[in-house]
């Protein structure tokens, strides 16, 4: 698997519970953007610089229109 290199844009699609108690989740996912700070090709873990909602988990890290992964608590 060819992994994005540092600093690569991704998009972060989340369903957080504090957005759908505030309504904004009505249309579909939160997408906040970020991007990728480090990539480990032996765990497959990366770590991304991103905004989301605490407690935030379970959607997936696209990077490129490619699904890369899914993120885990914000």
């Amino acid at each position: 698997m060819l992994l994005p290199t540092a600093d690569a844009r991704l998009t972060v699609h989340s369903f957080p519970a504090v957005a759908q108690r505030l309504g904004l989740t009505e249309s579909g996912p939160v997408i906040s953007h970020g991007r990728l700070a480090h990539c480990s090709d032996k765990q497959l873990v990366c770590v991304a610089d991103y905004m989301g909602f605490p407690g935030s988990s379970g959607g997936a890290v696209t990077c490129g229109g490619k699904f890369m992964g899914t993120h885990i608590e914000a």
